[in-house]
């Protein structure tokens, strides 16, 4: 662990983990401003309409950019035609957007005179995402970075100036939440202007070449929706059953258990996987079975390392909060800090999965996790809350780990 830690003491590394950090503590900072200001209903509101902004997220995304990043690093590639025909069928996606995204509204997930809001930011979102992965793979991380921060966090820290000057509507929060997202469009298009010049021509779109990746693409996306909804339906079937100021209690406490899953891909996952890929790659077995266990053991070090630290910091700040309903519900966030810990095992284990090739193997456990999710929360939510959804979420990654391990190849070496 004390190489981990040691690998940050660089000052671009520790701008990032600085830029990181603020990012988490947005996060905290949005849930507090929003139970001081607003009910706990409009945090169950602001719950599903972020989920539901993933979600649509990934939809119009269709996990594309795993067919341009490895098109966009080949030394002849025509950059601008792999990013226009890319754009070409995100447009495409986004007009399916519209009818498809209707379904949240006349279910009424998301009130009605939300759904310019939710379409502005579901577009805005996926552009900022895409520029965020560019960013990492022309190996700028510390534009990625303050990327990462404008979009998630920098629009939070302005949210109470906001409020010195307009109505306390919880509207407000949204069109701040634009604000961000627009100001990290404009930094991510300036920082990758060196490696990005277009000149006007008139080479038409290949759609041959889109359906070519969107085929490659798909058991990337398919696996990526199914840990959505691992990750996420649960917000739904409490929304069904129990309503918003449930969801809220849950989103309240479940924001502060993803914290531990943000810092184990910070610290570990982000650095260590891509060695792990080049290993594959370049058929390096001496060191492949050396790194993928080394991934995995620092994963599950820092996780029981963070763990009862982000436990005990909750704890007090819980039991010094003013709304008691929160404090009654604290089991609830021990149930879902447990359902994180294997979220971080699944990075290590998806990642492993990925860097040797089993596209099959990873939808396979991802399918297997979602269906238990699934059946959990239809058998436990209408009796149970938050807690049936919590233990659902929790046995959906149980199940993902489960199967994944199953899947890895040796962990030792050709000459051990």
């Amino acid at each position: 662990m004390i190489k981990v830690i040691v690998g940050f003491l660089s000052l671009t590394n520790i701008i990032n983990l600085s830029l990181r950090g603020l990012s988490i503590a947005g996060r905290f900072l949005l849930i507090f401003l929003i139970t001081q200001s607003y009910s706990n209903a409009e945090l169950g509101l602001y719950g599903v309409f972020s989920a539901s902004i993933i979600v649509a997220v990934q939809l119009v995304g269709l996990d594309f950019y795993v067919f341009t990043s490895r098109e966009l690093v080949k030394p002849d590639a025509d950059k601008q035609f792999i990013l226009v025909n890319q754009l070409v069928l995100h447009l495409l996606c986004y007009m399916l957007l519209i009818p498809g995204s209707l379904v949240l509204f006349f279910h009424s997930f998301i009130p009605w005179h939300y759904l310019g809001l939710f379409l502005v930011i579901v577009v805005l979102e996926h552009l900022s995402n895409e520029l965020y992965r560019l960013l990492i793979l022309y190996k700028k991380p510390l534009q990625s970075s303050v990327l990462m921060f404008l979009k998630s966090a920098f629009w939070v820290f302005c949210l109470p100036v906001t409020w010195l000057f307009f109505d306390l509507k919880f509207e407000l929060v949204f069109y701040c939440w634009v604000i961000g997202l627009l100001a990290a469009l404009v930094f991510g298009a300036y920082a990758l202007r060196p490696q990005f010049k277009f000149k006007w021509t008139r080479k038409p779109v290949d759609i041959k070449w889109i359906l070519q990746g969107v085929n490659k693409a798909i058991p990337f996306f398919a696996s990526t929706l199914l840990l959505k909804v691992i990750e996420y339906s649960n917000r739904y079937f409490i929304d069904i059953f129990y309503g918003k100021e449930t969801v809220g209690v849950f989103t309240f406490y479940s924001s502060f258990a993803n914290v531990l899953s943000t810092v184990i891909f910070t610290l570990v996952i982000m650095l260590q996987y891509p060695q792990l890929l080049e290993s594959f790659n370049s058929s390096d077995f001496a060191n492949r079975a050396l790194l993928q266990r080394k991934m995995l053991k620092d994963t599950v070090s820092l996780t029981l390392i963070a763990t009862p630290v982000i436990v005990l910091c909750v704890g007090i700040f819980v039991s010094m909060y003013k709304n008691a309903a929160y404090a009654e519900d604290f089991p609830l966030f021990l149930i879902l800090i447990l359902a994180n810990i294997f979220v971080c095992v699944n990075y290590a284990t998806h990642y492993i999965l990925y860097a040797q090739n089993k596209d099959a193997r990873l939808l396979q456990s991802y399918l297997a996790g979602s269906a238990i999710t699934f059946l959990l929360c239809v058998a436990l939510v209408p009796q149970f809350g938050g807690y049936g959804a919590a233990v659902a979420t929790l046995s959906g990654f149980v199940t993902l780990c489960t199967f994944q391990f199953y899947f890895i190849d040796s962990w030792q070496s050709e000459s051990e």
